[in-house]
């Protein structure tokens, strides 16, 4: 857990223009391929992000995620870039 909070503490380096700007978001955390809870380090995750990229949280229908990734001494952050399938469209008559 020390590796990411030492990447969500860096995270202001980050140019927020290069973030595929969304209007919604949520954030997940993997540690060594599980995904796990976390509510203090999610809460400071999401807190960051909804000021940085003027996003707000949405934990059950997000436009995009956030996963934050500890395995083997390294620390990742990563953004869900697919589109989400619309099912309206695919499911019209016709």
């Amino acid at each position: 857990m020390n590796l990411l909070n030492r990447l969500i503490n860096n995270l202001n380096q980050v140019n927020s223009k290069s973030i595929l700007l969304k209007k919604t978001f949520r954030i997940y955390l993997s540690i060594d391929t599980q995904t796990v809870s976390k509510p203090n380090f999610q809460s400071l995750a999401e807190n960051y992000f909804s000021k940085a990229t003027k996003m707000k949280i949405h934990r059950t229908l997000p436009e995009t995620e956030f996963w934050f990734i500890e395995k083997q001494c390294h620390a990742y952050i990563a953004q869900k870039i697919s589109k989400k399938q619309d099912y309206q469209d695919k499911n019209a008559k016709g």
